[in-house]
């Protein structure tokens, strides 16, 4: 494995929790994007919280190192196509390793302008799916997850994840 180090950004935590997971799976060191020792250039793998399509921090990442694999941590327990759509976003290759893990999410985990900007999102989405009558299971735990806050990181979602990272 030539993979040096597993590199992240994280706002609530579900992305640090994961990369600190894949650092004790694969046995390299984890950093915060912000304090990365790793040498420029060194190969890496970049996890980032999805936001509107994108991967907080991958830009940067990219500049600074060479990205082997790239995880998106979103609210949902599905991808639903988010993987090929933050590919086309951020002009990713079909070289590059990429995937979604479920995260969660808990509003009082929140800090700043998203803060702000989950409270209006989380309120909204809850009327609209309290108001629809036949909920579907994914409806059922966006409901909760807007509710009550909810986290989805597991060890059995970085299974397949720390294979394939294994053979890179």
């Amino acid at each position: 494995m030539k993979v040096k180090a597993i590199v992240y950004s994280s706002h609530a935590g579900h992305t640090e929790a994961y990369a600190q997971m894949l650092s004790a799976e694969l046995g390299v060191p984890v950093f915060p994007l912000g304090s990365c020792t790793a040498p420029k250039g060194s190969e890496i793998v970049y996890l980032g919280w999805l936001r509107a399509g994108k991967a907080v921090g991958l830009k940067k990442a990219r500049k600074r190192y060479h990205v082997e694999a790239v995880g998106i941590v979103g609210m949902s327990a599905h991808d639903e196509g988010r993987v090929s759509q933050m590919k086309r976003r951020e002009g990713i290759g079909a070289d590059v390793y990429c995937f979604y893990l479920p995260g969660g999410f808990e509003l009082e985990k929140t800090h700043g302008f998203n803060h702000f900007l989950m409270r209006i999102i989380s309120h909204a989405a809850k009327g609209n799916l309290n108001r629809k009558t036949d909920k579907s299971p994914s409806d059922m735990e966006l409901l909760e997850m807007f509710s009550e806050g909810k986290s989805l990181v597991g060890q059995e979602n970085i299974l397949q994840v720390v294979q394939h990272i294994g053979s890179l």
